[in-house]
């Protein structure tokens, strides 16, 4: 059996990163669950914990309700609940428990927006997804699906457009708080942007219907790249993938997405694609942690901090477009220790604390660089946005140290 969880704890599930994608978009979220999950995202793995009102809810199945079935019971309170809580949409979750059942989420979802019609709680019948996560996959491949889901559900081609740049993938869980979306955002119009939407976490339903429309998508995340290229394949939309830490790369950036948007090029490219040069110092990193940040990292390190080696690794998605070099994904904390053993020293590590128990010895510097879906929300305090032009302060203040 795979040793993953020896040293670590467990990773943030799949249906923690679907919930991540759409808790706040307004609609009615249910977990078909008997509470642990929703208990396990609420507590720990969303920074605002139970603290906040929202439209959460779990299905609290039990064994008699599993074995006879569960679709009557909970069409009928999820119907009861909606006319106490309201919502723009209901959107099912999996967990283990649907998946064993064969639960039909995307079906169920229907059946329960005709029941809140019919009880006249709404003038039409509303939208509804069904994500269907297992519990068994990580928080990534939950956020890919709910982006699916949320492209399915909502897209039309006679929507009228509201939003000109489309950025997906910015959750909490991969550490995007409000104040690095709006870097984000404010980037965007600096290139040239109109109304740039943030898809989950401020992208209203009107905007992403309308997305079909829109000039260019954004993925910031290895979770967004599947998305942006199927609304490529279906409606021809340009998309870039990747975004910028430190000076350099976002003068490039910046003037990758204004060509873009004015059509001087036709998009569809990854940002970090590009080799950065050859550096002669012997200086290496390692870098483990979301495969989009840790490559904005290693571009950073060999243009502006002349290291010359950088590899990055992750316990998630790792896309191969991406990847370099002795890049690699971990499917456990074995390949990892391994792979440390196997290689020099690294001069720098940057990583979630709990990754740090895994060096084999004492590198010149350490970088701590906290990751909800490794430790959950032990080290909140010690997140930084660091997007755009700041990462080159931030850096060289931590390595000058």
């Amino acid at each position: 059996m795979a040793r993953l969880f020896q040293k670590t704890g467990s990773f943030a599930g799949d249906y923690s990163g679907a919930a991540g994608v759409l808790q706040e978009m307004d609609g009615m979220l249910i977990f078909c669950d008997a509470g642990a999950c929703m208990g396990g995202f609420l507590f720990g793995e969303d920074p605002k914990g139970g603290n906040e009102e929202r439209r959460i809810f779990s299905a609290s199945l039990r064994e008699k309700q599993i074995v006879m079935g569960i679709d009557k019971k909970l069409k009928k309170d999820a119907i009861r609940t909606y006319h106490e809580t309201g919502g723009s949409f209901v959107g099912l979750i999996g967990t283990p428990v649907a998946a064993v059942t064969g639960l039909d989420l995307e079906g169920l979802g229907k059946e329960i927006c005709r029941g809140i019609y019919k009880q006249g709680f709404t003038d039409n019948i509303l939208p509804s997804m069904g994500v269907d996560t297992n519990g068994w996959e990580t928080y990534d491949a939950g956020q890919e699906k709910a982006y699916l889901a949320l492209a399915k559900m909502l897209i039309r081609k006679e929507e009228d457009n509201i939003s000109d740049v489309n950025i997906i993938g910015a959750t909490s869980i991969d550490m995007w708080d409000y104040n690095q979306m709006e870097d984000c955002v404010k980037l965007l119009k600096k290139a040239g942007a109109k109304n740039p939407v943030v898809w989950g976490a401020r992208g209203s339903m009107g905007a992403i219907a309308g997305a079909a429309g829109a000039k260019m998508n954004l993925a910031v995340s290895v979770s967004a790249v599947k998305v942006v290229k199927q609304l490529h394949e279906n409606y021809g939309t340009p998309y870039m993938i990747g975004y910028p830490f430190g000076e350099k790369d976002t003068v490039r950036w910046t003037e990758q997405v204004r060509n873009i948007l004015s059509g001087k090029e036709l998009g569809n490219v990854a940002f970090y694609s590009e080799e950065s040069g050859k550096n002669k110092s012997g200086k290496s990193a390692f870098i483990i942690g979301e495969q989009m940040t840790s490559c904005a990292m290693r571009s950073l390190l060999r243009k502006e901090f002349d290291y010359d080696q950088v590899d990055v690794a992750s316990f998630f998605k790792m896309d191969r477009m991406l990847m370099k070099g002795n890049d690699f994904w971990m499917k456990d904390e074995e390949v990892l220790v391994n792979f440390l053993e196997e290689q020099e020293q690294y001069d720098l590590v940057i990583a979630d604390p709990f990754c740090f128990q895994f060096l084999p010895y004492v590198p010149k510097k350490k970088i701590a660089y906290p990751h909800i879906a490794v430790s959950s929300l032990l080290y909140m305090g010690q997140s930084v946005n660091i997007f755009g032009e700041k990462a080159s302060m931030y850096f060289k203040k931590v390595l000058e140290e």
